[in-house]
């Protein structure tokens, strides 16, 4: 239920977990003790993991002064090489362990000691997917090989621009060998991809984590796809 609160309506990881809270002392105090055998999770994080939903994205930690990107498994006593600044910050002591999803914990001291302690976190991170994996994972699809192709069926626009492909670039662009890269004889035989990169940026001024904080996503798009499947 908590998973596809998250994932069809877009609750939040916070009420998710106070859901899930809620949840467990009210099962608790049922008759017979309906989660006492087995933990019952408390973060969003276990259920995904718990129902194998993985991310399809690699978090990237980033510095915060020049923004360049390291690798994910890069360690936690990093400095950037172009302005020095250490990438991670300082241990986090509220942080709650999450790998702990007994109920009764919740209000349980954490142990300064134990090794999920005082885990170091980048000041910044930005998830990535690279172009080339999600193609491998869209070419999975069925249907997906013909559907990009399915443009070539279509009739012009008759002088209206009515999809990409009714646009002059689309036309005329062309490709290594100097050749329209859409209409060559070549492009028959092969899948060619007209991709597009878009950002949008959430504005600071309008956001109630304004001062601190502010995010922004950079996509891409298959062109070649009818509107409705973009």
């Amino acid at each position: 239920m908590v998973g596809c609160l998250h994932t069809k309506y877009c609750v939040t990881f916070r009420a998710c977990a106070l859901i899930l809270v809620c949840l467990g002392f009210i099962f608790s105090a049922l008759a017979g003790n309906l989660v006492g055998a087995v933990a019952m999770p408390r973060t969003l994080k276990t259920i995904f993991a718990r129902l194998n939903i993985k991310d399809r994205f690699v978090v990237h930690p980033i510095c915060f002064k020049c923004h360049r990107i390291f690798e994910a498994d890069v360690g936690p006593h990093t400095f950037c090489p172009d302005c020095d600044e250490e990438i991670f910050g300082a241990p986090d002591r509220d942080e709650v362990n999450n790998e702990d999803d007994n109920i009764d914990s919740i209000f349980e001291e954490q142990d300064p000691k134990s090794s999920e302690w005082g885990k170091r976190k980048p000041y910044m991170v930005a998830p990535i997917q690279l172009l080339s994996t999600s193609l491998r994972s869209f070419f999975k699809r069925p249907g997906m090989d013909s559907a990009v192709n399915a443009w070539k069926k279509r009739k012009p626009g008759g002088g209206e621009l009515n999809c990409m492909q009714d646009a002059e670039v689309w036309k005329t662009i062309k490709g290594p060998d100097g050749r329209p890269f859409f209409y060559s004889p070549s492009s028959e035989k092969e899948i060619r991809l007209g991709v597009s990169f878009s950002l949008d940026w959430f504005r600071p001024s309008k956001s109630s984590f304004g001062p601190s904080h502010s995010s922004g996503v950079m996509s891409f798009c298959i062109q070649n796809l009818p509107t409705s499947l973009r």
